[in-house]
C-alpha cells in the first residue's frame, strides 16, 4: 500500500483526529507542570548567578583595596595565560611528531595515523591548556575590573572636588550595579558573627 492510498482511508483521517485531540488534551494537562519545573530551574540559576556576580564584586574590592595583590594576580594571570600558550604550542608539537614525520620504524610506508598515546597525551594537555587558560583570563578580568573601578572612582573625585562620603557611595553603588548587576545596597544582609 503507498502512503497515498492511506491517507485517502476514511480511517486514516478518524485516527489522526482522535490522536490530535487526545495529544492536545494532554498537552494542556502536562504544561502546569513543565511550566513548573522550568520556573524553579530558572529561578535556582539566578541564584546561582546573583552569587557568583556577589563574590566576584567582593573578589575586585578586594583586590582594588590591596594594590600589591592586585599586582600579583596580574603577575599570575599572565603566568597562566602563557603557560596556557606553551602548552597549546606544544601539543600542535607533538600532535605534528607523532602524526608521521618522524616515525622510523616504517620507512616504507609511513602511517598517517596517530598513535593513540600521543592523541591522548595531546588532548590531556589541551585540556589542561584549556583551564589555565580560562583561569588566567579570570584572573586578568579581575585585576583590570579593580583598575577600572578605581579609576572611576578618582575620575568622579576629579570632577567632584571632595565629595562627601555618601556621594562618593552612592556613585560607587552605581558603578557596581552597572559592572557587576549588584550593588552594597542590594547585597543579602550578612549574618551577626556575635550572635552565635
Amino acid at each position: 500500500m503507498v502512503w497515498q492510498d492511506i491517507i485517502s482511508t476514511p480511517l486514516f483521517w478518524i485516527v489522526s483526529t482522535i490522536g490530535t485531540v487526545v495529544l492536545s488534551v494532554l498537552a494542556n494537562l502536562l504544561t502546569p507542570h513543565v511550566s513548573a519545573f522550568i520556573t524553579r530551574n530558572l529561578q535556582a540559576r539566578q541564584s546561582g548567578l546573583r552569587e557568583k556576580q556577589i563574590t566576584r564584586r567582593d573578589q575586585v574590592i578586594t583586590l582594588q583595596a590591596n594594590v600589591p595583590r592586585r599586582t600579583s594576580a596580574k603577575l599570575d594571570a599572565i603566568f597562566k595565560l602563557l603557560l596556557a600558550m606553551v602548552l597549546i604550542l606544544m601539543c600542535l608539537f607533538l600532535l605534528q611528531l607523532g602524526s608521521g614525520g618522524l616515525q622510523l620504524k616504517s620507512v616504507a610506508a609511513p602511517s598517517p595515523e596517530v598513535p593513540i598515546p600521543i592523541l591522548l597525551l595531546v588532548l590531556f594537555a589541551l585540556l589542561f591548556a584549556l583551564v589555565a587558560l580560562k583561569f588566567g583570563l579570570d584572573d586578568m578580568s579581575l585585576a583590570i575590573t579593580a583598575d577600572r573601578r578605581e579609576k572611576a572612582g578618582d575620575d568622579f573625585l576629579i570632577r567632584h572636588g571632595s565629595a562627601s562620603a555618601d556621594e562618593m557611595k552612592r556613585f560607587e553603588d552605581e558603578w557596581d550595579l552597572r559592572t557587576f548587576g549588584v550593588n552594597s545596597l542590594n547585597l543579602p544582609a550578612l549574618p551577626n558573627k556575635n550572635s552565635s
